[in-house]
């Protein structure tokens, strides 16, 4: 639950063009299990951020 909710955070920060805090929440959700759905999901965004 943790993961997907670093991932809904990151979503949300890069929507509000606060993208520092976004690539935080995104490592946070690697972090938990990098080999989940959500993690993967994170990784793309670190690279191109979510729009």
């Amino acid at each position: 639950m943790k993961q997907r909710a670093d991932l809904n955070a990151g979503e949300l920060y890069d929507l509000q063009h606060k993208r520092e805090l976004a690539v935080k929440k995104y490592e946070a959700a690697v972090a938990v299990d990098g080999g989940s759905d959500y993690a993967r999901q994170a990784r793309k965004y670190l690279k191109d951020g979510y729009r």
